[in-house]
């Protein structure tokens, strides 16, 4: 039985997780009932506890039932001699698309992805070239979804369709995703990065690119002031730059310094003007990377072309002793933010583990 993907209506962030989430299941479900009924035939009627019980298979440790996608699909991930690779067509890429959608999957089941419609469609179009590779049954279907979603999106863009998001539930906010601590009796925000919900701020300040600085649009003045120092000021500045967004103005709480900025249409909590609440022990600040890098032992690379993180030896050298510290593995996978955090990409969601740069250097 093929479950049908959701199919969006409309240009949303809302619709867009929507499909991300209806895709992920069609293509994990599609792929279990192949590679059970493949193992069933071909392994023996006992192949799930046998594989669970050998040693060499520690990675599959905690699978329960037979049926979970998850594990077959971590299998493919990170057991490069795994049996369930008989089960699939040869293809040169199949490993590297299970070891992307896994890390994917890990972050959006712990509320850790990148909300960014570029950053969801992607993740979708790493699910459908998985399922093309696989020559899954649910792949053309998923291709449609995805190519819904595509035309919806890119629509908008040149329409320039106004983007409508509901008020976030406060209360309804993980620990995760609260981003202020109540002691500092500020407003409880999302993480930066994440999408905003509700009124926007009515203070506005101006991306100017003539002068590259933000300004204060009734006096024309720089509004660097804000920060405690020129440099934070200069790194708040540049990042936002950086990042290219859709209109030039910053809605910017005038109590707690929130700035709201649109990209690719849509608002986003990209950081604060002034001085940063208290970020939370292990949450990451900003967006993720779009390369994941993993760790050799001597430092972080891409797993597809092996191209290194673009790092100074003493960044290495305090990746490489904190990630011994910690006691990770070799083959670990980790992003980097706009914030200059390292992010590991850790089964139970990303967590960053240190900061690459000093605040305000």
């Amino acid at each position: 039985m093929i479950l049908n993907p959701y199919v969006p209506k409309v240009a949303s962030l809302h619709e867009a997780m929507y499909v991300y989430l209806s895709v992920e299941r069609a293509v994990f479900e599609d792929l279990q009932v192949l590679v059970t009924s493949w193992a069933k035939e071909n392994l023996g009627p006992h192949w799930h506890q046998e594989m669970v019980n050998d040693p060499l298979n520690f990675a599959l440790k905690g699978w329960d039932s037979a049926g979970d996608p998850y594990y077959i699909v971590k299998a493919l991930a990170k057991m490069p001699h795994t049996p369930f690779l008989r089960a699939l067509p040869l293809h040169p890429d199949l490993s590297d698309l299970a070891w992307r959608i896994f890390h994917n999957r890990n972050a959006w089941a712990h509320y850790g992805n990148d909300e960014r419609m570029n950053s969801i469609k992607e993740d979708i179009h790493q699910l459908v070239k998985f399922a093309g590779a696989a020559e899954l049954d649910v792949g053309d279907a998923v291709e449609r979804a995805f190519a819904a979603l595509n035309s919806l999106t890119h629509a908008a863009a040149a329409l320039k369709v106004p983007v409508h998001v509901p008020p976030i539930n406060i209360d309804s906010l993980t620990p995760a995703a609260a981003s202020v601590p109540a002691s500092k009796e500020r407003t409880p925000r999302p993480r930066i990065g994440a999408s905003w919900g509700g009124l926007l701020p009515e203070t506005t300040l101006e991306l100017n690119s003539k002068q590259r600085d933000i300004l204060d649009p009734q006096t024309g003045n720089s509004a660097r002031e804000r920060w405690p120092t020129p440099e934070l000021a200069e790194q708040a500045v540049t990042r936002w730059f950086e990042l290219k967004p859709s209109t030039p103005y910053v809605h910017v709480d005038p109590v707690d310094g929130a700035a709201v900025g649109f990209l690719d249409g849509h608002p986003y909590l990209i950081g604060y003007v002034g001085e940063e609440p208290e970020t939370p022990e292990g949450q990451y600040r900003g967006f993720q990377s779009k390369a994941i890098y993993v760790y050799d032992g001597t430092g972080l690379a891409t797993k597809e072309h092996g191209t290194p993180a673009d790092l100074s030896p003493e960044q290495v050298g305090r990746v490489k002793a904190e990630i011994d510290r910690r006691g990770l593995a070799h083959g670990e996978a980790f992003r980097i933010t706009n914030y200059g955090d390292l992010v590991h990409q850790g089964e139970d969601g990303p967590v960053r583990i240190l900061t690459l740069h000093a605040v305000g250097a």
